[in-house]
């Protein structure tokens, strides 16, 4: 597979670089040239080819009386309003851009219809600022380009369809852009965030084949103000930032149809559908973190970490994108383990990524199973992560390892076979599994979540755990005695004090039993809290006061009595 499609997304690249070249490709096209309507700096309308347009100008209001075709519209001059009044700008293939906004300020450009041209509808660059967009329909090939620093613009209430790339791409360093109330469909892509910041979304509707993504090379880059109000295919947008222990699930937040997770600690996302986006889900610069049990598939990347470390990563089942798990910008430290990755153009995604450990996943009909942005360029350092977990517990499965299983062993050189291929799978430079479990009839991975090896002060504790695969049997070992036959997560219930252990058990469909790893822990009874000193303390202090009150009037009574009586 070539590196650029690895490494720039259908969205646009997390290095800012645009997925499309189509400025070059004019160049080999037989085509006339094209033709263009300048609003000059004057405020004078001129044509390149002298034919006449039916725009009217009235001061700073220019307006459209008709429909013009084969014409792009070149704005010379700032603190104007093009009102399209209705009227259709439409372009041919030769015609690249229909209205050029670059370096203007306080324009706006509204109830235009722009269609046909073969990169931009609309293009604003080299500081376009203070512009406004509103009320046009725009189908082309990039709907909206905003690049090169153009800031505070308003692009709004905009119908955005049959995009060939993307709805709305917003990248180097365009900041403080407001997107709003805009109507995305039928496009490649819906809205992409590329090295810009603090930008703020409200009220889009997209339905795309991927429908919103945000890429960047810094913190700053993915610091923008994006709510629920938003949607993707009709489901809401989550853009949590500075977060921490926060459980993400279907419940705590409902239809839930984009995720990204930035600056953010100890976060839980599970259970989840992650689907038509430009990530599935999005970590960066986030840390301490599990993303579990979650259907990801269609998206551009299924799951993107980026500079983000100690991520858990486990039973996930990911298929159909273009990079299933793709780790970027030094993203080290974090565990992938029984997740189920199949039919994605590439498995793993690396790039810079190393001091990873990848372990007991199905990595099943990928077309590259794992692929390093170093392979197709050697500039970029080769990531070289643990694909295994030692003897016995072995590394991945990988339907495409050709090996056989003879031997046994931490060597792999002992007679009799033990469900570990006897030979490396070599993945690529500088990495390889040592131990590749069989792709198929190998005992499902069994991974322990709950109990951990600590103290429990009750009697009842759930046992949860993930499977590699589906099973028809599943049991669990309670201090060494005979199976208990479950369907899944289950409670221990009934504990005697002091220490146990427990084992699950899973057989799947080939006849082969998995064993997870043995759990030890602890019943205590709870022990009752020692009364506080401090409310000791007070409560003789309050006696004393008691005491006290009561001898004084007692004396009081007595004195009294003593005069009255005399």
């Amino acid at each position: 597979m070539k590196a650029g499609k690895f490494l720039i997304p259908v969205f646009l690249s997390v290095l800012g670089i645009f997925s499309l070249c189509a400025v070059n490709i004019q160049s080999v096209k037989s085509q006339p040239s094209p033709n263009y309507i300048y609003i000059q700096s004057d405020g004078n309308i001129r044509t390149s080819d002298n034919v006449a347009v039916p725009i009217q100008r009235v001061g700073d209001l220019y307006t459209f009386n008709g429909n013009i075709s084969s014409h792009s519209v070149v704005v010379q001059r700032s603190n104007i309003v093009v009102d399209g009044a209705g009227f259709t700008l439409q372009g041919t293939y030769w015609d690249t851009i229909g209205i050029d906004l670059s370096s203007r300020s306080n324009v706006t450009v509204r109830n235009l219809t722009i269609i046909g041209y073969d990169i931009y509808g609309i293009y604003l660059s080299k500081s376009s600022n203070n512009l406004i967009v509103e009320n046009d329909l725009i189908a082309d090939d990039i709907g909206i380009r905003i690049l090169e620093h153009s800031n505070n613009n308003i692009i709004s209430t905009n119908n955005i369809t049959n995009c060939h790339n993307s709805g709305i791409a917003i990248e180097d360093a365009s900041n403080n852009n407001i997107i709003s109330a805009n109507n995305i469909t039928n496009c490649v892509n819906g809205i992409g965030i590329i090295a810009s910041s603090n930008n703020e979304l409200r009220n889009n509707r997209m339905n795309n084949m991927y429908n919103f993504g945000v890429y960047g090379t810094e913190l700053a880059h993915f610091f923008n103000e994006v709510d629920d109000s938003n949607t993707v295919n009709g489901r809401l947008v989550y853009y949590l930032v500075n977060q921490s222990d926060v459980v993400i699930n279907s419940y705590t937040f409902p239809d839930l149809g984009f995720l990204a997770l930035v600056n953010c600690i100890n976060m839980t996302a599970q259970n989840l559908k992650l689907t038509l986006n430009g990530q599935g889900a999005l970590l960066a610069f986030t840390t301490n973190s599990s993303i579990t049990s979650n259907t990801i598939t269609k998206n551009y990347n299924g799951l993107e970490l980026y500079s983000s470390s100690t991520i858990m990563i486990f039973g996930n089942n990911i298929t159909n994108n273009n990079n299933g798990i793709q780790l970027g910008g030094s993203s080290r430290g974090n565990r992938l383990y029984t997740n189920n990755i199949k039919n994605n153009i590439n498995g793993v995604g690396l790039i810079r990524s190393s001091g990873n450990t990848i372990y007991n996943n199905y990595f099943i009909s990928n077309r590259n199973q794992v692929y390093d942005a170093h392979m197709g360029d050697t500039t970029i350092t080769n990531s070289v992560n643990d694909w295994n977990l030692g003897y016995p517990k072995g590394g991945n499965y990988w339907n495409d390892y050709t090996g056989v299983d003879v031997k046994s062993g931490a060597g792999q050189d002992q007679p009799g076979d033990d469900g570990i291929g006897d030979t490396p799978y070599v993945i690529y430079e500088n990495n390889q599994d040592n131990y590749p479990l069989l792709p198929y009839g190998s005992p499902p991975a069994i991974h322990v979540v709950s109990p951990e090896n600590k103290t429990y002060t009750a009697t009842e504790v759930s046992l949860i755990f993930f499977l590699s695969e589906p099973t028809p049997w599943i049991g669990y070992s309670l201090d060494g005695q005979a199976n208990v036959t479950i369907i899944g997560n289950t409670t221990l219930s009934g504990l005697s004090y002091g220490l146990h252990s427990v084992t699950v058990h899973a057989t799947d469909n080939d006849g082969m039993t998995g064993t997870s790893e043995t759990i030890y822990f602890t019943a205590a009874q709870e022990q009752p809290q020692p009364f506080p000193l401090i409310l000791i303390v007070s409560a003789a202090v309050i006696v004393l006061c008691v005491a006290a009150v009561v001898l004084g009037l007692v004396t009081y009574i007595r004195r009294k009595r003593k005069t009255t009586n005399n």
